[in-house]
Formats: structure tokens, sequence, C-alpha cells
């Protein structure tokens, strides 16, 4: 059989855990993905009565073998989750002005460029001003349908994702890095 054996691929959420971060969306988006695909949450318990609702959400939807969620991990810890990933997710929900103008003050999206992850963000004007300019990642609507079938589509075009992956570097390389912020 010569039929290739499909790479597993991981998605990352790294950051809060509570709401205004998409991860009720992004959790049962995880229905529609390809079976090769895996969603890791990393981070922090900011709201732990949505923490629980989350873990309900897996269990109810029967997710445990598609979600994992790791908390309280140590630097190095998510660091190398992030670095191993193939999508950073940063699904912020338009609740304020720093969540809608969040693109290049997230410490998330510039922690998944450093990694030369490419991200996903939600489809606002900032967010898509910016991926047109560096072409560093995608957009998606909050529907959970949607982003699992953009998530598929992501993976399933290794071209585009490829490119998307070397622009995610140099964008973090010739922009998004401390020493060239620390010169404006």
């Amino acid at each position: 059989n010569n039929k290739k054996k499909l790479k597993k691929k991981k998605i990352i959420y790294f950051g809060s855990i509570g709401p205004g971060h998409g991860l009720e969306h992004l959790v049962k988006s995880s229905k529609y993905y390809n079976k090769n695909i895996s969603l890791l949450i990393c981070g922090w318990v900011v709201d732990q009565k949505y923490y629980l609702k989350i873990l309900k959400l897996i269990k109810k939807n029967n997710l445990q073998g598609k979600v994992r969620i790791n908390i309280n991990v140590k630097d190095f810890t998510w660091k190398n989750e992030m670095t191993q990933s193939h999508l950073g997710v940063a699904l912020y929900e338009i609740n304020s002005l720093s969540h809608k103008y969040m693109f290049t003050a997230s410490q998330k999206i510039n922690a998944y460029l450093a990694a030369s992850v490419p991200v996903l963000v939600t489809s606002t004007n900032d967010n898509k001003y910016y991926l047109k300019k560096y072409k560093c990642g995608f957009t998606t609507q909050l529907n959970s349908k949607l982003i699992g079938e953009k998530i598929n589509r992501i993976f399933k075009n290794k071209k585009s994702y490829d490119k998307t992956k070397i622009n995610s570097q140099k964008t973090f390389e010739k922009l998004f890095n401390f020493e060239n912020q620390f010169l404006k």
C-alpha cells in the first residue's frame, strides 16, 4: 500500500483561559477537524467557572481524543509545545477596542510568529490588513463549523501553508521582534 500516512497536525491556543478568546467556538470546531488534527489549549485559568464550562464542553462532545488542555505550564513547556505546533489560534471576540485592534499588540500572536507558526485570527479589518500585508496567517469567523472547515483547508493546501509558515518567520525576524520594536 503506497498510501501516504497523514502527518499529525497540532493547533495551539496559548493564553488566558476565560471569556473573550473564542475558546468555546474553538473547542467545538474540533468536531469538524480531519482525524490527523488535534488542538492543545495551553495557558492559565483566569475564570474558574469558564474553565469548568470548557472541560464540560469537551466531555459532553466526546472530544477528549481531539482536545488537550495544559494549565499553569512553565515557559519552556509552552515554548516547546509551540515550536512543535502547526497553527496558532488567536480568536479574539470583539468586545473591546483592544480585542478589535489586537494584531500588533498580542503577546499570543507574537509568540506564534516567533515560533514560525502561522496564525488563525478573527476576521476583523485590522487583522485582515496585517495578514494581507505580511501573509503570515489566516482569518475566520467566530463560528465552530467555519473554524473547523477553515483549519482543514489550511492544511489541505500544503504549498500555501508552507509559504505562510515561511512568511511567519520572516515577519517576526524583520518586524515583530523586541530589537526592531525597541528601535522605533
